[in-house]
Parts: C-alpha cells; sequence; structure tokens
C-alpha cells in the first residue's frame, strides 16, 4: 500500500504569566512556495489553543489576530500578535512529506483500480475452467458457486473447489482491489499517516496605561505620574515624576505584574489601586483614573456678625477612597473655629 504523510500543528495563545487567552479571534494562512494555498479563520477554544492545522507538503503558516496595533487606537485591526516570546511565522519542513510526490494522482489510481478488478476477474475465470476440466460439474451447478464464500455442492469434490476457493493468487488479488478502498479520497486517508504533532506557544506581551480624566470624563493634564510594580518600591516607568500629556495618557508601562499609578495633588503623593496589565487582544487597553472636584457651598446667614479677618487660602481635602478633592466653604470653618473657642 502507498504512504500519504501528513503534519499536524497548532497554535497556543498564552499570557506572558501563563493564563490562557481563550476566544480569541485568528487567522492562519498556509503558504507554498510563497503563495497563500488555504486560509483558517477561527477562535481558540478554551485552552486558548487554534484548531489543529494540518499540511502535507513544506510549508510556512502566518497567524494574525484582531487586536490593537497600539494600546492609543480605538479599533481593532488584523496585526501581527505583540509577542514577549514565539514567532508567528513558522516553517514546516519534514522530509516524509517530500514522499507524497510519489502517491498516485486520481487519474492513475482509477487506472489502478480498473487493472484490479480486471486481475480478480480473470483468476476467477481460470479458477473456474480448472474446475470444470477436471470434475465432472454441469456448467449450471458450477454457476451456483459465489466465490468466495459459497456453500460447496454435495457431487461436487469438496478438496478440489476448497484447495482452487484457497488460490493464494486470488486472495492476494481480491485482498489488492480491497485495499483501493471505495474511492480515491477512502484510499488517501487509508494509506494517511500522521507525523509528530508540532506546538508552538506564543506568550503575548503585557503591559498597562493609564489616564487622568475628571468627574465628566475629561482628559486632566496638569499632574505628574510614575507607574510602579506590586511588591517594587522601584518604579517600572518613569524615576522621577512626569508629567501626563495633553489627552491625560501615561507612557506604556511593560510589565506582567499587577501594578499601580503613582501621582501627586498638591503636596500629597497618592496610590491608585492595582490592575492587571493587558494584551493587545483584549478589549479594554486602557485604565482610567478618575479624580472628582466638588465644590461645597451654603447661603449666608445675616446673623453670623463674627469677623473673620483677612481672607485665607481655603484648605483641600482629599477623600482617600475616590481621590475625589473637597473644598471645604467658609461656613464649615467658621463652625470649626468657634468649636475651638468653646472648649
Amino acid at each position: 500500500m502507498d504512504k500519504y504523510y501528513i503534519k499536524e500543528c497548532f497554535f497556543q495563545f498564552s499570557r506572558q504569566r501563563g493564563d490562557a487567552l481563550k476566544k480569541i479571534k485568528y487567522k492562519v494562512y498556509i503558504l507554498q512556495n510563497n503563495k497563500v494555498v488555504k486560509e483558517i479563520a477561527d477562535f481558540t477554544d478554551e485552552r486558548g489553543q487554534t484548531q489543529k492545522i494540518s499540511v502535507d507538503s513544506s510549508s510556512q503558516l502566518r497567524i494574525l489576530v484582531e487586536g490593537y496595533k497600539t494600546p492609543f487606537l480605538n479599533k481593532k485591526e488584523w496585526m501581527p500578535p505583540l509577542l514577549s516570546k514565539g514567532e508567528n511565522i513558522i516553517t514546516i519542513d519534514d522530509k516524509k512529506l517530500s514522499e507524497n510526490l510519489k502517491f498516485p494522482t486520481e487519474q492513475q489510481y482509477n487506472v489502478k483500480k480498473e487493472l484490479a478488478k480486471k486481475h480478480v476477474a480473470q483468476i476467477k475465470t481460470y479458477s473456474l475452467n480448472i474446475l470444470k476440466s477436471t470434475s465432472k460439474i454441469s456448467n449450471k451447478e458450477i454457476k451456483s458457486i459465489d466465490f468466495p464464500k459459497s456453500k460447496i455442492p454435495i457431487k461436487i469434490d469438496k478438496n478440489l473447489i476448497k484447495n482452487s476457493l484457497r488460490d493464494p493468487w486470488l486472495e492476494g488479488a481480491e485482498k489488492a482491489l480491497k485495499d483501493l478502498g471505495e474511492s480515491y479520497n477512502d484510499y488517501k486517508k487509508k494509506c494517511t499517516i500522521k507525523l509528530t504533532l508540532k506546538q508552538s506557544i506564543l506568550y503575548f506581551k503585557s503591559y498597562s496605561v493609564y489616564q487622568f480624566i475628571d468627574g465628566q470624563g475629561k482628559p486632566i493634564s496638569y499632574l505628574k505620574y510614575q507607574i510602579f510594580e506590586k511588591n517594587n518600591k522601584e518604579p517600572i516607568l518613569n524615576n522621577m515624576p512626569k508629567s501626563v500629556e495633553k489627552n491625560g495618557l501615561t507612557g506604556v508601562a511593560f510589565t506582567y505584574k499587577e501594578n499601580q499609578v503613582k501621582y501627586k495633588i498638591g503636596s500629597s503623593d497618592i496610590f491608585g489601586d492595582f490592575f492587571s496589565p493587558v494584551v493587545c487582544v483584549d478589549d479594554k487597553q486602557i485604565q482610567q483614573i478618575k479624580i472628582g472636584v466638588s465644590m461645597g457651598g451654603t447661603a449666608p446667614d445675616p446673623n453670623k456678625t463674627l469677623g473673620l479677618g483677612k481672607a485665607q487660602k481655603l484648605p483641600i481635602i482629599v477623600n482617600p477612597h475616590t481621590d475625589e478633592l473637597l473644598i471645604l466653604p467658609q461656613e464649615v470653618i467658621l463652625d470649626k473655629i468657634m468649636d475651638s473657642t468653646s472648649l
């Protein structure tokens, strides 16, 4: 029987820390002689794996994902994945695959099958002629024999027919015909030998970006910041505090660990919450830090005549839970002063 070799492979999508990237939209292009011969589009499974990709000759596989080329874009597009480890282009080149050139074409297969059928028929005819010439059997009795599984009529020499039906030439010819299968595709499938499975693991590069906004969602651009990894006292972005961009955005901090942004309001250092980094296929690319500014106010009380003296700068209080700035009104300050003088 002929042999037909195929090589199977698949890609594994992972974050830098090893978590599987599930339900990621991807495309794989199979190239042979620098031409695309097949395109596969699908989603990764629960293990972050693509479907198995089979090739029957030397090929190059190129994989694209639907993601963001930079975290500052608003729309996903097809792109080579941004990787920390692994290659989105792999070459399949196995010596066994070159042997497939010897495998018969469909036309050659059809010719081979017709010859096998004729061979079986000729051997059967030859066996029947021997039976007819060496035994006293009528033509009617001979035709009643269904080769090779017929019941032997009582009037016929059992040993003679038994030996004829077990003719190794006939058995070999029938086996050769059976091995050819029902069709060319069936025969090709029976002849297929799968070579060792090839796995390519792609580790997607992780990063974090922050944006400062006010209570109405407008960018804040007057802050200075640094970015720190969890359990790391040294900043991973900006050794010294640096101003954000005009749109309130920080730079890109490449890290696979949870991280937080540190920024200043007045003379106060404020640390934001910890966030996990993202990769190019994640839907949310930028973590927003909301800083609200609230003004408290009251109506003047005409019955209060206590002079407050010269105008003073009002204190600003930062709510540590919401990062909201509270500017206290004069009446609240007055009440605090009166409370302190009554002691």
